[in-house]
């Protein structure tokens, strides 16, 4: 009862009849009032995926690709706008790729495309997609599940006979602890990162003509070449303090691609390389760009987080970062135990990494191929569950 109240009040504030401020744009309102799920069915999907937002959209495409490929119908949904970008891709693909269903449509939504499996991306499980589940007899699988507070939330909402079948896959230990004491009869067990898999395919793809464009102007740097990923003004800041003591070259690309930002970091690696840098003003291409590098820096740890890296890991390079928010990330305490990562607190540390020659490090391929097979598990699972 709790759990239907509490999808009745989450379908009232989806459709902006209980305002609150800031929580949804007029465009993701307007597109939870205007949907509508009594249209007949353009097909079956046994297969629903669905995700946050793009990054876990992202993280969910060898699962995608891989279902596609074996001509299994399938649906593709996301919360947040920030998936349009992606979901656009899959239109013509997937028999729906849009903006999910408000709280109280999953079932009508459900039934349209003949679903039986919903497959979601770490944590993104809402309450009417669980009600309906149970009342259609889905099963609901959370790929690289993480124990967030939502998921304890749910267990003590639903008795556990209001639930569905659930099947976590996660490669973190202590969730795997915490989902089995929340979901006694749930299936919980181990399974791999699918972004390791998504990041090692992109890299393997042929290059268009832009990367192509680029690739050619960073092998003509000298040797060793770093590259800096989504950079930000405090990352160089304190990587080019020690620039006089370290040799080679610097490919830089920038997170923010704003000309104010450009000219910055244009003018901060004049003064410390001339002559020795190139500056990327192109979003999209970093991962394609990674294997031409002999060592990485991942930028964002000294300003407001860390952002990917798996990308350069996977890629087979050395990598450093800054300290931010490296303890949230737990992809990082896994590639710094396999000797992939260092983190770095201040520029001393960072010349002192440097000064090592990491480039010179053998590059981790059996960990790697690990990640592969632990994909390759992991899909193994997923197909079997119909």
């Amino acid at each position: 009862m709790i759990s239907r109240l509490l999808s009745r009040l989450l379908d009232l504030i989806q459709v902006g009849w209980i305002p609150v401020p800031g929580l949804l744009s007029p465009t993701r309102r307007q597109a939870f009032k205007s949907r509508s799920w009594a249209l007949p069915p353009s097909g079956k999907a046994p297969i629903w995926f669905h995700a946050a937002s793009l990054g876990e959209l992202e993280m969910l495409m060898p699962l995608i690709e891989d279902f596609e490929s074996g001509k299994t119908g399938f649906c593709v949904s996301c919360f947040s706008e920030s998936g349009v970008q992606g979901l656009e891709k899959l239109r013509g693909r997937a028999l729906f790729a849009d903006l999910s269903p408000r709280d109280s449509e999953w079932e009508s939504a459900f039934q349209r495309f003949g679903t039986r499996v919903l497959v979601v991306s770490k944590y993104d499980l809402w309450p009417g997609a669980l009600i309906a589940a149970k009342k259609l007899g889905i099963r609901v699988v959370v790929v690289n599940a993480q124990a967030r507070s939502s998921f304890q939330w749910i267990s003590r909402l639903f008795v556990p006979e209001a639930l569905p079948d659930l099947v976590f896959f996660s490669n973190l230990p202590s969730s795997l602890v915490l989902l089995k004491s929340w979901f006694p009869s749930a299936r919980v067990e181990s399974g791999s990162d699918p972004r390791y898999e998504r990041v090692a395919r992109r890299i393997s793809l042929q290059p268009g003509d832009r990367v192509i464009a680029w690739r050619e102007r960073i092998v003509a740097l000298p040797r060793p070449i770093g590259i800096v990923g989504s950079a930000w003004s405090a990352d160089l800041n304190e990587l080019l303090e020690s620039a006089e003591s370290w040799k080679g070259s610097l490919v830089v690309v920038p997170h923010d691609l704003s000309s104010p930002h450009l000219d910055r970091l244009r003018k901060d690696l004049e003064k410390a390389l001339p002559g020795r840098y190139l500056l990327v003003n192109e979003m999209g291409i970093l991962v394609e760009l990674y294997p031409l590098a002999d060592w990485a820096f991942v930028g964002g740890g000294f300003h407001q987080g860390i952002h990917s890296t798996i990308e350069p890991a996977v890629a087979g390079l050395q990598v450093m970062c800054g300290p931010k928010n490296a303890d949230q990330f737990p992809e990082v305490a896994e590639l710094v135990g396999a000797g992939i990562l260092t983190v770095c607190p201040d520029s001393k540390s960072i010349s002192d990494w440097l000064k090592q020659e990491p480039w010179k490090k053998q590059r981790r391929v059996p960990f790697l191929e690990e990640k592969r097979q632990a994909y390759r598990r992991l899909l193994e699972s997923c197909q079997a569950i119909r």
